[in-house]
């Protein structure tokens, strides 16, 4: 049975020691980078609202949303709060599911 002296060299000690360092050093940016990341995406539909609001600059403005039929229920309710924050009109097209890729 080989001893710990003879397993574990100077040199791995010493890169295993500060690849550790260098983790525990990273780790609360990290930890404040994936917050920032998710306070972003909370806010997502704020961005998406103001960036679409500058893209239409003051003009009347609609889009149009093919969708299989049958979809409306899901699509209208977040669809009424994009145009209730933009101003965006959308007009809605359902296509029977098989000629959606057509």
């Amino acid at each position: 049975m080989k001893t710990l002296q003879t397993r574990l060299s100077r040199r791995t000690l010493l890169r295993t020691t500060a690849a550790g360092a260098a983790a525990y050093a990273l780790t609360p940016g990290l930890i404040r980078s994936a917050q920032a990341q998710s306070d972003a995406l909370a806010n997502i539909h704020v961005t998406a609202a103001e960036a679409a609001k500058k893209l239409a600059d003051g003009r009347s403005v609609t889009l149009t949303i093919m969708q299989p039929s049958g979809s409306l229920g899901n699509i209208k309710p977040v669809a009424d709060r994009f145009t209730e924050a933009t101003g965006i009109g959308i007009d809605y097209l359902e296509v029977p599911l098989g000629e959606i890729n057509q």
